[in-house]
């Protein structure tokens, strides 16, 4: 399965004001991206198949224990539409009919998220609420090129106003355009918490439940980290809505095109200043009865589950990996690492969970110890990338594959992945039990409760191929879905690209199209999907099996020239 497409051919609905802010929105309902002046406000761009990371979610508190929704995007379960000046998103969760609205300032720097909230229940509820927004501030070709470099560049500065609670400013240090683009966050009904990088709000145990730790947490740590994920999050006051009752908060961003001083207590009135815009522009009700709006059919992406894999008992460790083990690497005698045979080095699950960065290896085809035109090279990691950034030549211009863009896999959609069918529809395999890296090859060990599933991946020495196996070796015969984000060019939504597949052999053939820096500069460019064993494939396609609704074919945002 491949998804391809260029941005030109996805179907958007635009917000923008006089001041040429933009917020460019995909009929998932989720941000394809917001800008101004040639400045990318967010840090990841949304896409069709998995949405966008900025969210904003309700949170509801009963007998001790936390539950939440995300409100925008595929994720959620709400209807969207963008209606006159406002994107709304609709839905319930439990007893609470909700309303979210994004909007922008008609002649400011300004925009609002506004959640309306009505208890349709017999019982008080406790509630509250959570801003996410992912930033980028820089140009876009700087953000796509690396995230995690630009976010060092943000420095992240939190306010405490009398009585707006919490400020969240974050500037870019690294000039873009000759300026420093700087934002502030706040919320009208008062913030009792912040967080401002990704790592904070997501926690490494992400990688293994697929849960933002923060999420499920009744407060925040008010403190800022400068790190590699830059998510200004907010916390809104508690609310307690009694049965038939109505609420709304209201989250403000404040946009400067160029800080030029460091944030400070110089920047406390623009929070005034927002309260009353918000007052003149953002209605204080919201009109229950009006409807329309469609439901964001998910893709196998969205509300994703993720194999659940365990640690190996020590005799499958000696069956896997036989023989001495050197340069053994333990944590409370828990085993996290070692070396084995001539140059294998295992990565166990708990030692994943430890750390920030992913296990990760980059190969290369051929023997020669200079680069040209004809090595294939490849990118995988340890939490389910079996393949990204795989190229041929120039890893810049001439990627087939995207590459990973986020160390804690909350952008699962990149890359290559695999989805394994179990009885109860499709897992992603993501967090391995171990993972095995050689001086030409990766295997990842998926050891579940009755099953084990091995991916191997395998750069071959003499030509340019890689190949990825995958076996069951213990549990049920099963299914697997292989998806792949199919570039072929820089960046993903730069480029349309030409597409055969020929359903019989069960191959697909993939080229540049005319007009691209990759057919100008390699001309003889052809990227191959085969399988030595087409008889056992069911299906190559574009995006249909990508959604649970096996009666879809096709989707807008896959074009074939």
């Amino acid at each position: 399965m491949t998804l391809l497409t260029s941005e030109a051919t996805l179907r958007k609905k635009t917000l923008k004001n006089k001041h040429g802010l933009r917020f460019d929105l995909l009929e998932n309902g989720s941000i394809f991206m917001s800008s101004h002046d040639g400045i990318m406000i967010h840090q990841y761009r949304g896409n069709p198949a998995e949405g966008s990371v900025g969210n904003i979610y309700l949170r509801c508190f009963k007998d001790g224990k936390i539950s939440y929704a995300p409100l925008t995007g595929p994720n959620s379960t709400s209807t969207f539409r963008v209606t006159g000046k406002r994107a709304v998103w609709q839905g319930r969760f439990g007893d609470l009919e909700y309303a979210c609205c994004l909007q922008l300032a008609e002649k400011d720097f300004m925009w609002f998220w506004t959640v309306y909230l009505r208890n349709h229940g017999q019982a008080k509820i406790d509630a509250d609420l959570v801003c996410a927004q992912d930033l980028g501030l820089a140009v876009r070709l700087l953000v796509s090129r690396n995230e995690a470099y630009i976010s060092h560049y943000i420095d992240h500065h939190a306010l405490n106003h009398k009585k707006y609670g919490f400020l969240l400013c974050s500037r870019q240090g690294y000039k873009q355009l000759e300026r420093n683009p700087w934002l502030m966050h706040g919320c009208l009904s008062g913030s009792r918490g912040y967080l401002s990088d990704g790592f904070q709000f997501y926690d490494l145990d992400y990688k293994e439940t697929n849960i933002p730790g923060a999420l499920l947490k009744p407060e925040f740590p008010n403190s800022v980290l400068q790190y590699e994920f830059a998510l200004p999050t907010l916390l809104s006051r508690k609310m307690k809505l009694a049965a038939a009752s109505e609420t709304a908060v209201t989250f403000f961003a404040v946009y400067d095109p160029d800080h030029s001083p460091a944030s400070g207590r110089q920047d406390l009135p623009l929070a005034e200043k927002a309260a009353a815009v918000a007052a003149r522009e953002v209605p204080d009700n919201f009109q229950w009865n009006t409807r329309g709006g469609s439901a964001v059919m998910p893709t196998l992406f969205n509300r994703v589950s993720m194999f659940q894999s365990r640690n190996l008992t020590a005799s499958e460790i000696a069956s896997y990996f036989p023989g001495a083990k050197r340069n053994i690497e333990k944590k409370d005698s828990q085993l996290l690492s070692f070396y084995y045979g001539d140059h294998a080095h295992v990565a166990l699950r708990a030692k994943e969970l430890l750390q920030e960065r992913p296990q990760g290896m980059i190969y290369r085809s051929g023997h020669d110890t200079k680069m040209n035109d004809d090595i294939l090279t490849t990118t995988v990691y340890g939490y389910g990338v079996f393949n990204s950034q795989l190229a041929i030549g120039s890893s810049e211009f001439n990627k087939l594959i995207s590459v990973s863009r986020n160390h804690l896999n909350v952008v699962k959609s990149c890359g290559q992945r695999i989805f394994v069918e179990t009885d109860n529809g499709y897992v992603l395999l993501g967090l391995a039990s171990a993972v095995e890296m050689g001086l030409n090859y990766t295997r990842w060990i998926y050891a579940g409760r009755g099953e084990t599933i091995v991916v191997t991946n395998m750069m071959d020495s003499n030509n340019p191929a890689s190949f990825v196996d995958i076996q069951v070796k213990t549990g049920k015969a099963r299914r697997f879905l292989i998806t792949s984000n199919i570039v072929m060019g820089r960046h993903e939504w730069e480029n349309q690209a030409q597409l055969t597949i020929d359903a019989k052999a069960k191959t697909a053939r993939l080229w540049p199209v005319r007009g691209s820096i990759m057919l100008e500069k390699y001309p003889q460019t052809n990227y191959y999907i085969v399988s030595p064993h087409s008889d056992a494939i069911d299906h190559l396609g574009a995006d249909e099996l990508l959604y649970p609704d096996r009666k879809r074919r096709g989707h807008p945002f896959v074009t074939i020239s």
